[in-house]
């Protein structure tokens, strides 16, 4: 009995020993992915959650996902760090080869500074202590900057260029200790300034025999913890006692390089080459060796650890030399790994998981897409892999299917097989054809459905023949299930939604097709809906609706809207597996929670299970992921978020010497208020998965939730003021950054500014005063004008109504004579022939009565009226000659006004020339034509001899302003202006 317990013993201690590594995450950072050169030996975490990594090439700035880098021979500038610390406000100093820099952060740039008493361009290493304060050990000595001046604090310690780092730690108390290759340990008192030494060759010892030490680290407890060679050693100064920890670590001949306690109180120590030891030194044992394997991706980049540090997160950064860095997270006892190894008992045969079965005895059987079948025994780890040696038929695995039977189905790319448990074994089932199986389905009384990418196939288990092939042009696709209620058997098709048939006298029949626009992936179905994985998000699927209710995807909180498999816990939750890591989806509050514990890695179809204890397996493209959810417990991260940038379309104006991201408030000119703002989350596990949200007050209507989107574009924002808030999520989907914020003022255009709008208010007042003074004096002249044109042509009308009305009076009198004698006459012919003389005289007297009023009367003062009058005295004095006369359709669309003493002369002119004409014309030949052109009166005559003209008619044409020409065919042209 007793030979059997220490038989189980030994067994159990090897399993122990076997089983995988799987209680941390890897993530490998180095120079291919930005960092300046692999050996980043100086590492520390700002106030702004920012990593720092001092290299023998300059220094890098990592927020998680960017880096950025400074004083690199990529610049010119080529720096070996020796140091970093920050102060009080929140600049970086750092020490070099090329002496001293500081890390300006409002100007995000790095200056030589000018301290008084400064040391010069050597050598130096920088640190701090926790009160910030900037401590300079140089070939000099030691110092501090103290305001704007070094201060030399003792020359007994000084810094030796052979040492690199892990060389100096502040006690938990303040002091100072410092590693000498020399000189072994030396204690700096900060508040006396006394120096000590211990282990020492020199005189002035405290304790110890002189020895030479590679790390050192302190504790909370005044503890000092020193690595000399492969020995770790615990030192009180106080008591002067110390314990060696060597038997305890196997290490062989390995050095230790450094020394980190975390948040759980156990050591970290990184080796020269046996990678990193977790190590209680309670229980003074190893908790976890971790080392790089060659075939193991989530294992250390590389053996050889130079430097740690670990966060608030308890996340470990560590250099694996010259590799770069490696991020190492701890993960939960809920999860577990499985992938391709050396050790066949502990390992995959394959990489990448397609088709994942439990069978009765709660074992796992796995299909790896290239490299055969497993057979995973959970509660030991241990794993058996079948290959065509064990009967299965190709090694390229398509599906893994237990039927009601308890019988494991696997099909590959040649075909299909059971698993023989007698035998140990599989057989393979023939088929007609070749084809790729992609699904299994039981659908009744031992017979299976098989979706292939050429139709449909049932196939009878007892006699292993197929009963039917249908459907052919149908492409299998990698989801089916049967409703056992309605009977209802549910296939998807490639590319085109699912497709649902009902079997009837063992034929398949299609009922209905349901999701078309779809590629279903994979489904799960409950009491009322089915939950589709689909390549455009998870799918909710109202049974008795028949119809979408909901599809959710990115905007709604999904990380990733390829999803390959959904699968329910015990709880309810709905987990999903997508193109870049799992999801969890509670059905009841519709929020979605990002996995991080697991790397964000790709899962692939056909590859997930929920066991009968409620544990959930995903295979992927790297190994297959067990996930207890009884034991989950999320942990919640520290997350930042920072501005980095801030780009303009146009640049004039803008004043960017300060860094935005220490900016709380930036003014902008008008014209450069298009702006692209860029940020980002300082997060360690996220990888640049991080969501965002942000809102611009005074712009934005809503909070903009932009995913994993890092920048952000406002064009042509109007002058005002606006407020800017940012926040980031964590890998879960948790808000867990602070509210960053930012105050932008966009300055108004000149036009828009107080001064123009004052000046301009000026202008228009002192315009329109103007207007209106200078519009009323114009309107006082014009009337005035218009007055003394009145009075003018008033006096001109009363002098022609008088000089007519002369003439009409010594007419009168003539009339009056007429009469006279014409009642003196004896004779009634004589009575008469001065009767007739009266009635001519009296006719012409009412002619120019008539003239009379036509002149004085105002409303005859325009072009038609003399037009007329023109007319009635043609018809007078040239058709009775026979002159042949025209006047042209006057311009009705000229509106010309021509005064009374115009028309009269003009009247007068014409009057002139008909009678001239009547004397000088050849009567059928002359002709006489009108026109009013330009404002003109045209007159043109034909035929007609004016070298005789009268000289009164040539001086009236000169008075009226006139021209007469003769063309060269003895036209005659008058032009007679209407208006003087």
């Amino acid at each position: 009995m007793k030979l059997r317990y220490l038989a189980i013993f030994f067994l159990l201690l090897r399993w122990t020993d076997c089983l995988p590594q799987t209680s941390f995450r890897f993530r490998h950072v180095g120079v291919e992915n930005g960092l300046s050169q692999g050996s980043t030996y100086h590492i520390i975490k700002d106030s702004r959650g920012y990593m720092w990594l001092g290299s023998q090439d300059g220094i890098n700035r990592f927020d998680g996902k960017n880096i950025e880098v400074y004083l690199s021979g990529a610049s010119g500038q080529s720096t070996n760090v020796q140091g970093i610390a920050e102060d009080t406000a929140g600049n970086l100093w750092v020490g070099s080869h090329k002496g001293l820099y500081q890390y300006i952060r409002k100007k995000n740039a790095f200056v030589k500074p000018a301290l008084k008493n400064g040391p010069d361009n050597r050598s130096i290493h920088v640190f701090s202590n926790h009160k910030k304060s900037i401590f300079l050990l140089t070939e000099q000595g030691l110092s501090q900057i103290i305001g704007n001046e070094v201060k030399l604090l003792t020359r007994q310690i000084t810094y030796n260029r052979s040492q690199i780092n892990n060389f100096v730690k502040e006690a938990a108390n303040g002091d100072f200790w410092f590693l000498d290759v020399k000189n072994g340990l030396s204690r700096y008192a900060f508040k006396t300034g006394k120096v000590s030494r211990y282990f020492s060759a020199g005189d002035g010892n405290v304790f110890g025999l002189p020895s030479t030490f590679n790390c050192i680290s302190t504790d909370k407890t005044g503890n000092i913890w020193l690595g000399r060679g492969n020995e770790l050693i615990r030192f009180n100064h106080q008591t002067l006692e110390t314990e060696n920890y060597t038997s305890c670590l196997e290490l062989n001949k390995n050095t230790i390089f450094d020394i980190a306690r975390d948040g759980d109180s156990n050591l970290w120590l990184a080796t020269e080459g046996n990678g990193i030891v977790i190590f209680d030194p309670v229980k003074r044992k190893i908790v976890q060796h971790l080392k790089h394997e060659d075939d193991i991706p989530n294992s250390l980049r590389f053996n050889e650890v130079s430097t740690l540090f670990i966060d608030e997160n308890n996340d470990v950064f560590a250099n694996t030399d010259p590799q770069g860095l490696d991020i190492i997270t701890a993960v939960p006892s809920a999860f577990k790994y499985y992938s391709f190894g050396k050790n066949k008992k502990f390992s995959l045969s394959g990489y990448s998981v397609r088709g994942i079965v439990e069978d009765k005895d709660s074992t796992i059987w796995i299909g790896t897409e290239l490299a055969g079948l497993n057979r995973l025994n959970p509660q030991t780890g241990q794993i058996k892999q079948y290959s065509s040696n064990n009967g299965l038929p190709g090694s390229s695995i398509r599906y893994v299917y237990k039927d009601p039977l308890n019988r494991i189905w696997v099909s590959t790319e040649s075909g299909i097989a059971f698993f023989s448990t007698a035998q140990d074994r599989l057989e393979k089932v023939p088929l007609p054809f070749n084809c790729e199986i992609t699904n299994i389905l039981y659908v009744e009384n031992g017979v299976l459905l098989l979706s292939t990418d050429k139709g449909l196939i049932l196939l009878n288990t007892e006699n292993k023949k197929i009963i039917s092939h249908s459907y052919r042009t149908l492409v299998g696709g990698y989801a089916s299930f049967k409703d056992k209620t309605s009977g209802l058997i549910y296939v998807s098709n490639r590319y085109r939604g699912i497709q649902v048939f009902k079997l009837v006298n063992g034929e398949l029949r299609i009922v209905k097709k349901l999701l078309p626009d779809f590629h279903v992936l994979h489904t799960y179905t409950d009491s009322k809906y089915m939950w589709a994985a689909t390549d455009r998000g998870l799918v909710k699927w109202n049974i008795k609706n028949n119809k979408v209710e909901k599809t959710y995807g990115v905007s709604d909180g999904l990380h990733h809207e390829y999803i390959y498999s959904v699968l329910s816990d015990l709880n309810g939750n709905l987990w999903l597996s997508t193109n870049r890591g799992l999801s969890r989806f509670n059905p009841h509050s519709e929020r979605f929670e990002f996995i991080k514990e697991i790397s964000p890695r790709e899962y692939n179809s056909r590859s997930s299970l929920v066991t009968r204890s409620g544990d959930l397996y995903f295979g992927s493209t790297t190994g297959l992921d067990r996930i207890q959810p009884k034991l989950l417990t999320l942990r919640t991260d520290h997350v930042g978020v920072q501005l980095t940038g801030i780009e303009y379309d146009h640049h004039q104006g803008v004043k960017d010497s300060a860094y935005v991201g220490e900016l709380s408030q930036i003014t902008l000119p008008f014209n450069s208020n298009t702006i692209t703002i860029r940020y980002t989350a300082t997060d360690y596990r996220g990888e640049g998965l991080n969501r965002y949200r942000y809102f611009l007050k005074g712009y934005d209507e809503d909070t903009i939730y932009s995913g994993t989107v890092d920048q952000v574009r406002y064009a042509q924002l109007p002058s005002g003021k606006y407020e800017f808030f940012l926040q980031a999520s964590d890998l879960g989907g948790n808000w867990a950054s602070p509210v960053k914020n930012l105050m932008i003022i966009v300055q108004p255009p000149f036009w828009q500014t107080w001064w123009f709008i004052l000046m301009l208010c000026i202008f228009i007042v002192t315009l329109v005063t103007f207007s209106v003074s200078r519009y009323l004096d114009i309107r006082l002249n014009a009337q005035s004008l218009e007055s003394n044109k009145k009075i003018a042509l008033e006096k001109e009308r009363s002098r022609i109504a008088r000089d007519m009305n002369d003439s009409l009076g010594s007419e009168l009198f003539g009339l009056k004579l007429l009469g006279q004698v014409a009642l003196s006459q004896s004779s009634k012919e004589d009575a008469n022939s001065y009767i007739q003389k009266i009635v001519d005289a009296s006719k012409g007297i009412s002619e120019k009565i008539s003239e009379v009023i036509w002149v004085t009367d105002s409303d005859q003062d325009n072009a038609e009226s003399l037009w007329n009058y023109i007319q009635k005295n043609a018809q007078i004095y040239l058709k009775p000659s026979g002159i042949i006369y025209r006047f042209d359709t006057l311009p009705s669309e000229r509106l010309i006004s021509i005064s009374g003493e115009r028309r009269h002369e003009i009247l007068n002119f014409n009057r002139q020339l008909f009678l001239e004409l009547t004397k000088a014309c050849d009567f059928p030949q002359c002709k006489i034509s009108f026109q009013i052109q330009e404002s003109s009166l045209v007159i043109f005559l034909q035929n007609v001899d004016l070298s005789q003209m009268d000289k009164a008619l040539n001086a009236n044409l000169e008075k009226l302003q006139g021209k007469l020409n003769v063309n060269a065919d003895h036209e005659v042209r008058i032009q007679i202006p209407l208006n003087n």
